[in-house]
């Protein structure tokens, strides 16, 4: 049955359709129209009173002398909230033209619709009365209103990004989009393209926290507002205007913008007590401003476009920065709903944990999305060569086990003609001493003149049987008293030329096979996809009967640790920084060879990941890495040192130490002299 609408319903849609903008402040209509409706969070009226660093970019949104609008800011700062959902109400409201919500995939889209757009609609009331009364009108990735105005929630790909004449277009958390759209560019481009049409009634905005690191760590700004050179939204509001939030002091009345750089607290060990103590320092006269002034400062403060200046009573002066891009940097301690308490605790226990162990991802991220700033990684601030490496080795007899030490790891990297070969030792918090390096060149195959064939792992199964000797292998302890430790743990490269994996899968099951299996897995790196999020390690059971490639010898029965490539590589240049002793220090030998000093440094940290570009050797870098891999499958990390496993207890109570029973008098003399006894002490322990 065709249901039709009385006649006053169609003249007040036509209405509608044709009434004249309502001349209106974004950040007014939002605060009139759009009703907050977060479960367990406020409700009620959008407030810009709360956040007022968002009301100059949300006005803006309506400014006909930009094309667009950027805006940089960390989490918890209202920047959805005020510049999606605020924009959203006002341009239902008040200006309507289609408009295309952009999110990063499918199921952000999704989520937005049901979890804000759907609870929006509902809870204001003059929003609601103008949603079409048709059923299919209000779906999950399309709203249509009786104004005409269509809303339409989208994820970029390159259909849905063409031939779609919006007049606004949002592109929220612009840095989890892809940086190139199926082929046709950057999303910003394609975007811009959509609202082309309205010429200066079109609008184009994107918002994120910056995620992309920073590519150059050599980099100094050219002028006071500009941002580091990272892809994403930071290289967006580099095109812009470069609007900066300033805060005027309280004691001077000096503004200053307020990053996390200028946040104090005490350096002591107890960080949830440290970042209790945190205030925020003038740069101007030096005094410690308290958290509780956060509020009145930011009621005070002022957005500054590049190339002008502030002074007291909030006088701007200069020449603006000139762009068709209005562009916005909000910095952490600026955000509402989160305290300066909270981000000082996030950076401190990040930065905890890559002292700990040597990873940089929660560092990475509390920057990112607490402090509102793009990342350099610790791993490319600084340049390693060989030569800085020799001049910190350290001497110590080749093939013994130093003291510290608790248990071995050997590693192979697989190559065409040999195995190379790393056997490291390591100690509490993963501190490590290079104990043996070396390269298996000789198969037990003999020519018909009993000579040995060189070995060809990747074309002959019994070449592998080498490797059997690591297991188990021992090396005499650095204590002169004869004992020796074994071999904990043992981890060979499945990957490289073709029928290098089918031979190193038939090898793994021959261990099986005779029960040595246990302590000895297969490894593959995964480094093509650097900001893929994927575990550090992970342990599978690959079986090629699924895949294209039928030919690995893979059927499911084998233990393979997929590694992370790029993380773990980060975390090894940043224990190989480290300058003093301790938790993820490496002691480098003087007795290894220069070539592999070279090695360890072959490769160079980029954009995109760690790159051998000058296709150098590089296998004892590799060697050094598939060590830490082994720590996190071992489960190093997690080991309370008080109490460790036998495997990693000291050389008295270790079940890989073995030898001598007895201790000569001279020993136990070294021994005593070295915790400081005098000849008394010991004489009388002999």
């Amino acid at each position: 049955m065709i249901s039709y609408g009385t006649y006053a319903e169609i003249r007040s849609d036509a209405v509608k359709a044709v009434k004249a903008p309502v001349r209106m402040r974004v950040s007014e209509a939002a605060s009139r129209y759009v009703t907050v409706n977060a479960p367990g969070g406020y409700q009620g009226p959008y407030d810009p009173d709360l956040t007022p660093y968002m009301v100059e970019p949300m006005d803006t949104l309506a400014a006909r002398e930009y094309e667009a609008v950027v805006f940089v800011g960390p989490a918890r700062s209202s920047k959805t909230q005020s510049l999606v959902d605020g924009w959203y109400g006002y341009a239902v409201m008040c200006d309507p033209g289609d408009m295309g919500l952009y999110f990063p995939v499918e199921g952000n889209a999704k989520d937005y619709s049901k979890r804000r757009l759907n609870r929006l609609n509902k809870a204001s009331d003059e929003i609601r009365a103008m949603i079409s009364p048709r059923s299919h009108d209000d779906n999950l990735f399309s709203k249509t209103f009786r104004n005409g105005m269509l809303v339409d929630l989208l994820w970029p790909t390159s259909s849905r990004m063409a031939q779609r004449d919006m007049r606004y277009v949002v592109l929220s958390d612009y840095d989890s989009m892809p940086e190139d759209v199926d082929g046709e560019g950057e999303p910003f481009a394609l975007a811009l393209k959509r609202v082309q049409t309205f010429m200066s009634a079109g609008m184009c905005m994107a918002e994120s926290s910056p995620k992309k690191e920073i590519i150059n760590p050599k980099w100094t700004p050219t002028t006071s507002h500009e941002g580091p050179p990272a892809p994403g939204i930071m290289s967006l509001f580099n095109r812009g205007d470069r609007r900066r939030r300033y805060w005027p002091c309280i004691e001077c009345d000096e503004y200053f913008i307020p990053t996390f750089d200028r946040l104090w607290y005490p350096e002591i060990d107890n960080i949830q007590e440290a970042a209790a103590q945190v205030q925020i320092v003038c740069p101007s006269c030096g005094c410690q401003i308290g958290p509780e002034h956060k509020t009145e400062m930011d009621a005070n403060g002022a957005w500054v476009r590049d190339g002008l200046k502030i002074s007291k009573g909030g006088i701007i002066t200069g020449e603006a920065y000139g762009s068709s891009i209005a562009s916005f940097w909000l910095h952490g301690p600026n955000a509402r709903f989160q305290t300066w308490e909270s981000i000082v605790l996030k950076y401190l226990q990040a930065k905890a944990e890559y002292e700990r162990t040597g990873s940089e991802k929660a560092l990475k991220t509390t920057v990112n999305v607490d402090q509102g700033s793009p990342y350099l990684p610790i791993s490319r601030k600084s340049t390693r060569t060989a030569d800085e490496l020799i001049s910190r080795a350290i001497e110590w007899t080749r093939g013994t086990v130093p003291e510290g030490v608790r248990y071995l790891l050997a590693k192979v990297d697989v190559q065409g003609n040999r195995f190379e070969v790393l056997v490291t030792g390591y100690g509490i918090e993963q501190e490590s001493w290079i104990v043996d390096r070396f390269a298996l060149h000789w198969s037990d195959r003999v020519t018909a003149a009993g000579e040995k064939e060189p070995l060809d792992p990747p074309g002959h199964q019994e070449d592998w049987t080498v490797l059997n000797a690591l297991i188990g292998k021992e090396y005499p302890l650095g204590d002169d008293s004869g004992r020796r430790m074994a071999v904990h743990f043992v981890g060979v490269d499945s990957g490289g030329k073709k029928g290098v994996t089918t031979r190193a899968l038939n090898w793994w099951r021959s261990l099986r096979r005779s029960g040595k299996n246990r302590n000895v897995r297969l490894i593959k790196g995964e480094g093509d996809r650097p900001n893929a999020k994927i575990p550090r390690v992970r342990e599978t059971y690959p079986d090629s009967s699924k895949r294209k490639d039928r030919h690995s010898g893979a059927r499911g029965d084998v233990p393979m640790l997929i590694l992370n490539t790029n993380e773990l590589k980060d975390a090894l240049n940043n224990d190989l920084t480290r300058k003093e002793e301790g938790p993820g220090f490496v002691h480098l030998p003087s007795w290894l060879e220069e070539k592999y000093f070279a090695e360890i440094v072959a490769e160079t940290r980029t954009s995109t990941g760690w790159k051998n570009i000058g296709s150098e050797r590089n296998e004892t870098g590799d060697l050094l890495y598939y060590g830490k891999a082994l720590n996190l499958y071992l489960g190093v990390e997690k080991i309370d040192w008080k109490t460790p496993p036998k495997w990693a207890a000291v050389w008295d109570r270790n079940s890989h130490v073995s030898g001598a029973e007895s201790t000569t008098k001279k020993q136990v003399k070294k021994q005593m002299n070295k915790r400081g006894f005098g000849s008394d002490d010991w004489s009388s322990r002999l």
